[in-house]
């Protein structure tokens, strides 16, 4: 192998290496990030949002087959509704809403994935 082929063979390597190290770098920031919105309020906060919201006047339930689970994305057909102006808990402001027999979920409104559910309170 002449000395040119082996510097081209170097090289090659070299950019190679640096692609796969930036590539795994990025596969990290990806696996540390969340897949959806962390809503961070306490256990008050849950159930006075939790109480406030079941007894919100909605037009259009989800229907009966709706099944809400964290993370996953609120089919177009269920209408989401903007937070009441009485809820004053700045983490949950931005989001949407629907409730559900017992149970009220909380979307993001740009990806219409649910980041919460909240279920009837065990005392």
């Amino acid at each position: 192998m002449t000395p040119s082929a082996l510097a081209i063979g170097i090289g090659a390597a070299a950019k190679a290496f640096a692609a796969l190290t930036v590539a795994a770098a990025v596969l990290v920031l990806w696996l540390a990030s969340p897949a959806f919105p962390q809503v961070a309020i306490s256990a008050e906060q849950e159930k006075e949002l939790y109480t406030a919201l079941l007894q919100a006047r909605i037009p259009n339930p989800p229907p009966a087959s709706f099944n809400a689970s964290v993370g996953m994305e609120v089919p177009a057909g269920v209408e989401l509704y903007p937070m009441p102006g009485e809820i004053r808990i700045d983490p949950v402001r931005r989001y949407r809403f629907t409730v559900m027999l017992d149970e009220v979920v909380l979307v993001d409104p740009a990806t219409r994935k649910v980041v919460l559910v909240l279920r009837l309170p065990h005392e």
